[in-house]
């Protein structure tokens, strides 16, 4: 059966200014080895927990990505879930609740033993993010995201296409293809998908599912 589904970024996702709520810093590594950076991200009324795309950490048992307010979070830290991996840009969802301004550090921590790998002493917001918008922006009303034959199928306006950069994130908060032009195309397995699209002072997100 043909299956074609065409979404709107404009009705149904959050836009906000990229430039302006977010708060990161280098992770710092303990007798470990770890590198790369960590930013927690308020696109809308959501929070992500981002590692860059250079992130590098050893190889341990249990280990888990924390917002605490105290270099180690065992003890009062909030758990975001399991390492997704070792290496590489990966995303993980933050609870509604829990505000921009709320923790401190991001940690990276092994908790069966106790033992924390690596931290992010996160700096102030960069700008006002009271500045962020809740409703869809104009900018968006004509980029489209499809899915036919299991390809993610996104298009923007040609006349603007230098303005937007691509990114598919697979359900594991794993960038799995980037890009920028006015058609950009992913063959993609069943699940669910996060599709990023920014411009130079704008960015919002959709989830798709490939059937």
């Amino acid at each position: 059966m043909k299956i074609l589904i065409t979404l709107f970024i404009s009705a149904l996702s959050t836009t906000l200014f990229a430039q302006e709520c977010m708060r990161s810093a280098n992770l710092q590594q303990t007798d470990v080895k770890v590198s790369g950076s960590a930013t927690l991200i308020q696109q809308g009324d959501t929070l992500v927990v981002q590692l860059s795309n250079d992130f590098k950490s050893d190889p341990g048992p249990d280990l888990d990505v924390y917002l605490s307010n105290e270099i180690n979070p065992s003890s009062t830290g909030l758990k975001l879930g399991a390492l997704k991996s070792l290496n590489g840009e990966q995303l993980y969802d933050v609870p509604n609740d829990v505000n921009l301004a709320d923790y401190k550090y991001i940690s990276i921590h092994c908790t069966r033993y106790n033992h924390l790998y690596a931290y992010a002493e996160l700096n102030s917001s960069e700008g006002d993010c009271d500045a962020v918008l809740s409703v869809s922006n104009h900018e968006f009303d004509e980029v489209k995201i499809g899915v036919h034959n299991q390809q993610i199928q996104i298009s923007t306006p040609a006349k603007q296409k230098e303005y937007y950069s691509i990114q598919i994130y697979n359900q594991q908060g794993q960038l799995v293809s980037s890009g920028k032009a006015s058609k950009h195309i992913y063959r993609a397995n069943t699940g669910l998908y996060i599709i990023k699209v920014a411009s130079t002072s704008l960015v919002t997100t959709q989830k798709v599912w490939v059937p």
